[in-house]
């Protein structure tokens, strides 16, 4: 029991949809529940007559919607719970999964880019903003099988060393093989030592691993997913510093250009304040 419950975040979009399928695909291999949860707006929370028949309308949908991912749970073997309640998404869906013990939330995304992605953040990248929990962001069905192989895209800091331990704990886990990346800029640093020791580390884990360096030129994200089809990778195990405000206007952010532009599953960590990301 790698992730000890997952918590999957759930509404009528397709996406959406197809995260309850994964979910369910992790759970049967990791032989954890799950629990739905739709958050509805507390605006309906009013006492005004309107929002008493939209309260009572959209409560009627959200628990068609978990039941039927319910269901879907029962059909493949796998314990799974419902909540629905009142809190804005990003908000209600990190309490959750905090009160919960949550070791993964899995979320549906549409991958909104352009003026779209900048008027309109995603659900996934808002609870990416705030939460310590491993976040598994979904755009498609899953192909093939789950967890085959990993790519983990790294650098040589504290954040990417907690990274590669999780990566090898997960590979350890679904018996994954591993795909270490990371940048080369032939800046003088040793890019082929620090990936040799995320290897050595696999190797001693007993984790099938291996390692590819990108080039350092044109935009990262889209070498990074290059490399997920090349290597014919199935999840992709990323950190994210999850930067805000004009660090992140000036920096970017790499993980949540992949989690709009991906359409393999992504799962990404953060460590905000010290704290653990690892779900045991």
């Amino acid at each position: 029991m790698f992730f000890k419950k997952i918590l999957v975040a759930v509404d009528d979009s397709a996406p959406s949809q197809y995260a309850v399928e994964m979910s369910l695909a992790i759970a049967s291999l990791d032989s954890v529940p799950v629990t739905f949860a739709i958050a509805l707006d507390p605006s309906f929370l009013k006492s005004d007559c309107a929002f008493a028949s939209l309260r009572e309308c959209a409560e009627q949908i959200a628990n068609e919607l978990v039941t039927a991912a319910k269901q879907r749970a029962q059909q493949r073997g796998v314990e799974a719970a419902s909540e629905v309640f009142f809190d804005s998404p990003a908000d209600g869906i990190i309490g959750l999964a905090r009160a919960q013990d949550a070791g993964l939330i899995v979320i549906g995304t549409h991958g909104r880019s352009g003026i779209m992605g900048v008027l309109f953040r995603s659900l996934a990248e808002e609870v990416l903003r705030h939460t310590t929990t491993p976040l598994c962001v979904i755009r498609r069905p899953p192909l093939g099988k789950v967890y085959r192989r990993v790519l983990v895209p790294v650098v040589d800091d504290d954040l990417s060393a907690t990274t590669i331990s999780y990566a090898i704990d997960f590979g350890r886990a679904f018996d994954a093989e591993l795909v270490f990346c990371t940048v080369h800029d032939q800046a003088g640093r040793d890019d082929e030592a620090f990936l040799e020791s995320a290897n050595q580390r696999a190797r001693e884990a007993r984790v099938a691993s291996e390692s590819v360096l990108i080039p350092r030129a044109g935009n990262l994200s889209a070498r990074i997913l290059q490399k997920v089809h090349a290597e014919q990778c199935d999840v992709i195990v990323m950190a994210s510093h999850a930067r805000d405000g004009l660090e992140r206007l000036v920096k970017g952010s790499v993980a949540e250009t992949i989690i709009r532009s991906s359409t393999t599953p992504v799962v990404v960590l953060r460590n905000a304040d010290g704290a653990a990301i690892h779900p045991k």
